[in-house]
């Protein structure tokens, strides 16, 4: 799961279960505004000095690679 969605200050990124995984994070145009690591099952990105619009996080693990879009407000 990713939340909220809007989000203003914060983003939580949370796991089925406690697994590492990493996070891209690119703005609309595809450019990399960042990068997350983490090995916890509930992870927050702070996100408030982030300029508002749409966001794309890039999921990957050693199994599986997902997309998921956030809002930003």
């Amino acid at each position: 799961k990713v939340y909220p969605n809007p989000a203003k200050d914060k983003v939580f990124v949370e796991m089925a279960q406690n697994q590492a995984f990493s996070v891209e994070i690119m703005d609309v145009t595809g450019r990399k505004v960042g990068t997350v690591s983490s090995d916890k099952i509930t992870s927050e990105i702070s996100v408030k000095d982030w300029k508002r619009g749409m966001y794309f996080f890039k999921f990957s693990n050693n199994k599986t690679q997902f997309i998921k879009k956030i809002v930003l407000e």
